[in-house]
């Protein structure tokens, strides 16, 4: 783990490149291992390259990790109703640590999948934030619709006042 990796890994490229998306009731994950001995090994690359793909894409998970306070490396799964789920990872590797978790908390490739269908852009959002994210910021910019006074000129007729002007005389 050389420190000129680091920065690639806080880049969005990266840190999407995550495969696993947790179930909707994990609600902490738990990690302890040391740095002392080599049955860790596997478990420090698992925090080093798996962990911030985790964070990204499970942004309501809480991750928790502990250093040198067991001298057995595992991972808790906690659940939202109560139960715990307890992976032990002494002396195997980061894949096969992810392939565990997988198997223990992750989500089906089809309830993903119907997941972000569910969140196309929705059409009838305005403002900053959903033109961020492919949507529109003005009413304008949805074809049909009327332009922006302050894009372009209304004309006179169509002011309200200019109605009013019209019956008070």
């Amino acid at each position: 783990m050389s420190r000129a990796n680091y920065a690639y890994r806080r880049t969005v490229e990266f840190l999407s490149s995550g495969r696993i998306y947790l179930k909707n009731n994990v609600r902490v994950i738990h990690i302890k291992y040391t740095t002392h001995t080599d049955s860790s090994i596997g478990t420090r690359w698992f925090v080093a390259e798996e962990i911030p793909k985790l964070q990204y894409n499970n942004p309501y998970v809480q991750i928790l990790i502990n250093k040198n306070e067991s001298p057995s490396p595992y991972v808790n799964v906690f659940y939202g109703d109560g139960s715990t789920v307890r992976i032990d990872t002494d002396g195997i590797t980061s894949d096969e640590i992810l392939r565990r978790l997988e198997t223990v908390a992750a989500k089906k490739e089809e309830e993903v999948e119907r997941e972000r269908a569910k969140k196309a852009v929705n059409t009838a959002n305005f403002g900053y934030l959903s033109a961020k994210h492919g949507g529109h910021f003005c009413i304008c910019e949805v074809p049909g619709q009327a332009p922006c006074p302050g894009k372009v000129e209304v004309p006179r007729k169509e002011h309200p006042w200019h109605n009013k002007q019209k019956e008070s005389s």
